[in-house]
């Protein structure tokens, strides 16, 4: 019988834990938990054409996006810190999305301390590709959020008078 390894210890002082996910909405419970909702990886926009319009098959126009980022930061002090987030397109050009200060509350013992940001981000997509969110702690790089972007053109039929 194979013996379990131990889990590592934690140190009660050092870097927050922090998880980041794209969605369509966050919900804050009564208890004062959030519910991520309908969490996104991948984005079809589609574009509606009328027949005689624009051959299919033509780059559709850019298409803008509306998600919402949450990003959670977990750790064992009380401390205040300043979240970035910047956005990466296909092609790597960079924008600053958000910059902000949250507060990490104070945990109870044996918990953890617990701060979120909980930001809508407008998005500006003239290409498909992947777009990435990256998310800095005190400036100090900690995870990105990947998001697929894919066009679609649907045709509609004018209706005859």
């Amino acid at each position: 019988m194979a013996s379990q390894a131990s889990p590592p210890s934690h140190p009660n002082h050092g870097p927050p834990f922090v998880s980041a996910v794209l969605c369509e909405r966050v919900l804050t419970e009564q208890d004062g938990s959030l519910t991520a909702v309908r969490i996104a990886d991948q984005l079809t926009v589609r574009t509606v054409i009328t027949s005689g319009q624009v051959p299919v098959g033509v780059a559709p126009s850019p298409g803008v996006g509306v998600l919402t980022l949450l990003v959670t930061v977990r750790g064992s002090e009380k401390r205040t810190l300043a979240i970035k987030v910047t956005g990466r397109n296909p092609e790597q050009e960079t924008k600053d999305l958000t910059t902000t200060v949250i507060e990490v509350t104070a945990p109870p013992p044996e918990a953890l301390g617990a701060g979120n940001l909980v930001a809508q981000v407008g998005l500006a997509l003239k290409r498909e590709g992947i777009y990435w969110f990256d998310v800095y702690i005190d400036d100090i790089f900690k995870t990105s959020v990947p998001l697929l972007v894919k066009f679609e053109q649907v045709t509609a039929e004018l209706a005859s008078q």
